[in-house]
């Protein structure tokens, strides 16, 4: 038996608590009748393969085998269902599976199971059927020291398709299925949804896959009429109408880098497409993280989907994630892991140093040379290598190691001389020739940014010239006419002019709103971009009823959650800039609707509702995203904690000690924390800070001091360069 690592989450959100009142189904078991199945049920029930047994109350499929085996109770098939079971899986091995099956006539058969992974032990909500792989995981959790043969409770109570399940009394898990004319949503939009579309009659069936198992203590019954379930789909509300959040936002976000750091240890490679089979003995060879291979897992951890990343454009905002979880906790395992990531892709993810445009990282990769994007494989894109340049300088601050300094100034020496007479860079460059094969592209604020930094590290007036013709470009172009066209890695060059995109569009709203100081008109002109952006790719009752859900991109109308939660970020920050309420109210809306597109074990799922509902967000871009809505809504943080939320200047280290936190700053700026007692002293290598007035603006750093809000724990800390002290009573 492999021994367990830990239940994935528990750290962060122990027994997968729910925000808000939570239906108790244990209670409500208690209140009704019980149906225990007994021998004569036992007796009138169909068997489906496998061999089953009857011994003193506890029934038994004692044939393990390579397939599956199913005792259909007797019965009529039923809406609403409350049930419980114990069950116990035999075998040992991998993909070994048995649980409670309702099949229904549609052939979907949802399943609550316990089940054998790569890492450990799951119990889960599945839906099997003529799904992409054959069934949709609704939500799972792993089992800490779970082992074959030890006894599992499951309480499950189901309205159609919507399913809750308390695992051995401690562990919630929530799903939905919808369907819509018997197929699966796609692209769908929740707040216009009917009932049927979560209607399903089905019976109840014991199935084994791939093991002999043991089952015992069944109960069925219909659930009473008055019990609504609570959903990721169906969630509660309050009473001016706000969608709840599933769980506090610090859980979510550290559940999910948790899994992000030792995905290798639970992610198999096999599953997802045929193409992606033979990188199990490359992962095992290599030793390298499954997201290096594929742009997404499986929600299941069960593999992976097509053998294709983008690196530039997932591997940057990964980094700058874990960077800002160990800030935020102070572990050294998230500093590490920044590494991962950093390292592959300067070392094995980037053109040679003797091809046309030497040392920028790949923006499409695929191991085996061949990728559903195609030809797109063949094109590289300079605006993600000035951002994998930002994550390089971002890691060697935070690290100190000169190597990733040295590997964004080689990015910068080849695409600085990209930039065009109009101060843009072009979108697409080929790979074989370095040519311009694609010239129009919003994507120029992380040229911006990426100069700007690297001319303040190297002092090179040049590099402040480049960025300053981008910013012009950008202020002058896009921020006035909208033509936010010319971003995503997976577009063709005749679709590229059709899709409109938000991810840069609110990237710049954000950019003029922490800028503000500079020149009164940013505030204006980042609300026109949140018009546009309202009026062109959002769905306005879209996972759920009240709040707004930007799309992907006008081509590609999906639901994901860093994007939403982009959006969120974007209003967070107009209301700490302006106090605009009903900005802070869509924040709180948008944040509070995407902690349900979490799973019980930590991990986002691309979409809900749509065509990737069954893969992981591989993207830690959401860390960065929810930190900041707690800085602008202190409410949303924990209380009683210690936590750095943002930084504005660049620093080495941190440190949490009892009363105590140091940090060491390697330039002026501003750091954000929150904090579980009153301020006792801050104090710089210059000596102790002083009280001042609340920061006008977050890129403030003058006057030196520090500010404290006793009503919300928020501290602010205007700091100079070096180490800083910070002594709570």
């Amino acid at each position: 038996m492999q021994k367990q690592a830990l239940l994935s989450g528990a750290e962060w959100r122990a027994g997968a608590r729910w925000i808000g009142p939570i239906v108790a189904l244990l209670t409500l078991a208690a209140a009704l009748p019980a149906a225990e199945v007994d021998r004569s049920a036992f007796d009138q029930s169909v068997v489906q393969g496998g061999e089953w047994t009857w011994e003193g109350g506890v029934l038994g499929q004692t044939q393990p085998t390579s397939g599956t085996s199913r005792l259909t109770l007797p019965g009529e098939a039923r809406e609403r269902l409350q049930l419980s079971f114990r069950v116990r899986v035999l075998e040992d091995e991998e993909w070994a599976e048995a649980g409670v099956m309702l099949p229904s006539d549609a052939g979907y058969s949802i399943f609550c199971s316990i089940w054998r992974g790569k890492g450990g032990w799951y119990a889960g909500i599945v839906d099997y059927g003529p799904y992409r792989y054959g069934r949709m995981l609704g939500d799972q959790a792993l089992l800490a020291g779970a082992e074959a043969g030890v006894w599992q409770q499951f309480d499950v109570q189901v309205v159609g398709s919507t399913v809750r399940a308390t695992v051995n009394g401690e562990i919630e898990l929530a799903a939905s299925f919808p369907l819509i004319e018997g197929k699966p949503v796609r692209y769908g939009n929740a707040s216009q949804w009917d009932e049927q579309v979560l209607s399903r009659q089905q019976r109840v069936a014991l199935e084994t896959r791939n093991t002999s198992a043991e089952f015992d203590a069944i109960t069925h019954e219909e659930l009473a009429e008055e019990v609504e379930l609570v959903t990721p789909l169906t969630p509660q509300y309050d009473a001016t109408g706000r969608v709840l959040a599933r769980w506090a936002y610090a859980d979510v976000i550290g559940a999910f880098t948790d899994w992000f750091a030792r995905c290798g240890e639970l992610v198999s490679a096999w599953g997802g497409s045929s193409a992606s089979y033979p990188l199990a003995p490359v992962m095992e060879e290599t030793g390298w993280p499954p997201y290096v291979f594929s742009w997404a897992t499986l929600l299941d951890d069960r593999g992976l989907d097509h053998p294709t990343q983008f690196p530039t454009h997932n591997g940057p905002p990964t980094i700058s994630g874990f960077i800002a979880w160990y800030l935020y906790t102070g572990e050294e395992r998230y500093r590490e892991a920044a590494r991962v990531w950093a390292d592959w892709m300067i070392e094995q993810g980037s053109t040679p140093a003797d091809s046309p445009r030497p040392f920028l990282p790949l923006s499409t990769y695929s191991y085996f040379g061949a990728a559903y994007t195609g030809d797109l494989l063949n094109v590289i894109e300079p605006d993600k290598a000035s951002l994998a340049g930002l994550s390089y300088l971002e890691l060697a601050d935070v690290t100190g190691e000169e190597a990733y300094r040295e590997a964004a100034r080689r990015i910068a020496q080849t695409v600085a001389p990209l930039q065009q007479a109009d101060g843009s860079f072009p979108f697409r460059l080929s790979l074989a020739t370095g040519d311009v094969t694609s010239s129009y592209s919003c994507s120029q604020l992380w040229h911006v940014r990426f100069f700007e930094r690297l001319g303040a590290v190297d002092d090179r007036e040049d590099y402040r010239r480049i960025a300053e013709g981008a910013l012009h470009w950008l202020l002058t172009g896009p921020v006035q006419n909208n033509q936010w066209l010319g971003f995503y890695g997976d577009m063709y060059d005749s679709t590229v002019p059709e899709s409109y995109d938000q991810w840069t569009a609110l990237e710049m709203a954000q950019w003029l709103i922490d800028h503000h100081a500079d020149d009164p008109g940013y505030i204006e002109a980042a609300r026109r971009i949140l018009h546009y952006v309202d009026e062109k790719l959002t769905i306005h009752d879209g996972l759920h009823r009240g709040v707004p859900a930007v799309v992907e991109q006008t081509l590609y109308p999906v639901i994901l959650p860093h994007h939403n939660m982009r959006l969120a970020d974007t209003y967070a920050r107009l209301y700490g800039a302006t106090g605009d309420e009903a900005a802070g109210e869509t924040a709180l809306r948008i944040s509070n609707s995407m902690t349900h597109m979490a799973t019980a074990d930590g991990k986002f799922r691309q979409g809900l509702n749509s065509s990737i509902d069954d893969l992981v967000c591989l993207i830690l871009e959401l860390n960065l995203q929810y930190l900041r809505v707690m800085v602008e809504l202190p409410q949303t943080a924990p209380t009683g904690e210690n936590h750095l939320l943002y930084h504005s200047g660049p620093l080495r280290e941190i440190r949490y000690e009892p009363g105590k936190i140091s940090l060491q700053a390697l330039e002026p700026g501003q750091s954000i924390l929150i904090v579980a007692g009153p301020v006792h002293a801050v104090t710089a290598e210059t000596g102790e800070l002083t009280a001042v007035e609340p920061p006008t603006s977050r890129l403030a750093v003058e006057p030196a001091g520090y500010h404290y809000e006793s009503a919300t724990g928020r501290l602010f800390v205007l700091h100079p360069a070096g180490r800083i002290e910070i002594q709570l009573e």
